[in-house]
């Protein structure tokens, strides 16, 4: 069976971009477990038991769960991606990892604009309040307004 150049030039791209796709995937993992570490480093120096630290384990759960959704996603995604397809489990595994990622990134924005690691320092504020969108008197004091 003889190949049209066409032919031949759609699985070279296809081929290229499932390689992109790879480095793309393997340097988003490093950068995940470089990551990860800094946080754990940084939910090591939090007290036991406080709202802080309540807040910071949510948010950690939710950031390893999303990232084992994401290579499950991957995983079982794979055979239907190289055939240029997505098949229905992965995408629901996908949508799964983005809502514990949304999830973990709002929890991670409130350790640090509403707990103030680093920035406001309310560290006692209860962690339902500080995850709560709409501002509070002691959100406000602290930033001066």
């Amino acid at each position: 069976m003889v190949r049209s150049d066409e032919a031949r030039g759609a699985e070279t791209q296809a081929k290229s971009r499932a390689s992109g796709s790879a480095l793309r995937a393997s340097l988003a993992r490093r950068g995940a477990v470089f990551t990860a570490l800094t946080g754990f480093a940084d939910w090591l120096t939090l007290e036991w038991g406080s709202e802080i630290w309540k807040t910071a384990t949510i948010h950690m759960f939710a950031m390893v769960s999303a990232t084992i959704f994401f290579a499950l996603a991957a995983i079982f995604g794979h055979a239907s991606y190289m055939h240029g397809d997505v098949s229905a489990g992965a995408f629901v595994l996908t949508l799964i990892g983005f809502g514990l990622l949304t999830l973990g990134g709002w929890l991670g924005g409130s350790i640090v604009f509403v707990h103030g690691m680093r920035v406001l320092s309310l560290v006692h504020v209860p962690a339902s309040r500080a995850a709560a969108p709409v501002p509070h008197p002691e959100k406000e004091r602290a930033e001066g307004s």
